[in-house]
């Protein structure tokens, strides 16, 4: 049975895609094996302070979808320019709220691992790896809404090549500052911020060629389009904070079971 064009055309726009899901669980099983090497107290550490990194960060995933969406029916309408724009306000937007989220974690990390559970020889391991993974909540955010931004361009591909670049950065940089530096738990976590701000560089410098092709503003339309673009994703943000927090159930049970 021959392909037909639109077959070809789902298909090379979801096997980037998919790549790009399945990359980040090889970054999570190296980084657990990377800190498990550190005994239990860095690994229970690791624990609480992923979840508590996990939820907040939540708070952006509906950036992607929600940019997905808005920036794909511009295009379709043949509105290009007007796509970018919409990408670049939900950009702008996940920056903003990366730089509050990151710096709540860095204030309430204590407070956070308290809340979860950690036990208390372990609440140094897990204070210190939020304490480096805070810096990456800003390019975290703003990566969420360039994955969708190019999803909404039906360039998959880019996203796909960031996140295995990302990954591989994560590892590298992961090992050599538990390993070599041996920063423990703080090195894991500033690897991760690393490699989120590596990604959300990368993503703008694609998406400046992309802009000045089409003579797109490379600042936030104005003001109130980051509000126009937060108020349109609010029930996407409940529906991911929600779903994260449930889950996070388990990790905070687990918790108070202690390391051994």
């Amino acid at each position: 049975m021959p392909i037909d064009a639109f077959t070809r055309e789902v298909t090379r726009l979801a096997l980037p895609a998919f790549g790009a899901l399945v990359a980040p669980s090889a970054l999570l099983l190296t980084d657990t094996a990377f800190i498990g090497s550190l005994g239990t107290e860095a690994m229970a550490g690791y624990a609480g302070g992923a979840a508590a990194f996990g939820v907040a960060t939540s708070l952006g995933y509906f950036l992607a979808y929600a940019s997905t969406g808005t920036v794909a029916r511009r295009l379709g309408a043949g509105r290009r320019r007007e796509a970018l724009i919409v990408g670049i306000d939900h950009i702008a937007l996940g920056l903003v709220i990366g730089i509050l989220v990151g710096i709540a974690l860095w204030l309430g990390a204590d407070t956070l691992v308290t809340w979860i559970g950690v036990a208390q020889h372990a609440r140094p391991e897990a204070i210190a790896w939020l304490h480096g993974a805070a810096f990456g909540a800003p390019g975290m955010m703003a990566s969420m809404a360039a994955v969708g931004t190019f999803r909404g361009l039906q360039d998959t591909r880019v996203t796909f090549v960031v996140t295995v670049t990302q990954v591989a950065v994560n590892i590298a940089l992961c090992g050599g500052l538990i390993f070599v530096a041996h920063l423990g738990t703080l090195g894991a976590g500033l690897a991760l911020a690393f490699a989120e701000t590596l990604g959300f560089v990368a993503y703008a410098a694609v998406l400046l060629r992309h802009a000045r092709a089409a003579g797109a503003p490379l600042r936030p339309s104005h003001l109130g389009a980051l509000g126009e673009a937060f108020t349109a994703g609010v029930p996407l943000l409940w529906r991911g904070f929600a779903l994260r927090t449930v889950l996070m159930g388990t990790t905070i049970v687990a918790a108070r079971l202690g390391t051994r």
